[in-house]
């Protein structure tokens, strides 16, 4: 099946033809879509202590912004995002060599459940409550103990999250939820 992405400037509407789908990306619409991901990145950085070192995956990193963040204001040793849609990885490229960033970030525009997560310390997704449960088995296998898994929105049914109460940390509407890989 045909991957066919032609690209034009950032903000002008790029026409993706991915597996027999097409559909349109809007790069101004995408950013005023994801303007929150600023504002609950930030307090995510900040109640995890990230203390320099990490090796951060994001599952759906979107344009970036978040790995940039993690690297240029925490000193997040590695970081790589995961972008299954073409133009938004490009995006993120584009944005990690504009911040100067790239021998610290690398953006795989590829399927993350193909990826190697065992050298993570930290990983964060945005996915639905299915798609986590689908990766469960995967971070049980192949992450060390200690690492650490935030999911915005939604929970990774039968796990159990870091605070004492089980319950996510609030974020204007959004939920951040909190996990550590058993040690």
């Amino acid at each position: 099946m045909g991957q066919n992405l032609e690209c034009r400037h950032k903000d002008q509407p790029t026409k993706i033809d991915r597996r027999s789908r097409t559909h349109e990306f809007d790069g101004k619409k995408y950013a005023k879509a994801s303007a929150h991901q600023k504002e609950w990145g930030n307090k995510l950085i900040s109640e995890l202590e990230l203390k320099g070192g990490e090796r951060i995956l994001d599952l759906g990193c979107g344009d970036g912004r978040f790995l940039i963040t993690a690297v240029r204001d925490f000193n997040a040793d590695r970081a790589v995002g995961f972008e299954l849609t073409p133009r938004p990885a490009l995006l993120a490229r584009e944005n990690v060599a504009k911040n100067e960033y790239s021998d610290r970030i690398t953006i795989e525009n590829k399927d993350f459940m193909e990826a190697d997560y065992s050298e993570a310390t930290l990983i964060t997704i945005y996915l639905t409550t299915s798609g986590n449960a689908q990766l469960r088995p995967k971070f049980r296998k192949e992450l060390k103990d200690g690492a650490r898994i935030v999911s915005h929105d939604f929970p990774i049914t039968d796990w159990v999250t870091v605070n004492e109460e089980n319950e996510p940390v609030k974020v204007g509407t959004h939920k951040v939820y909190y996990y550590t890989i058993p040690e």
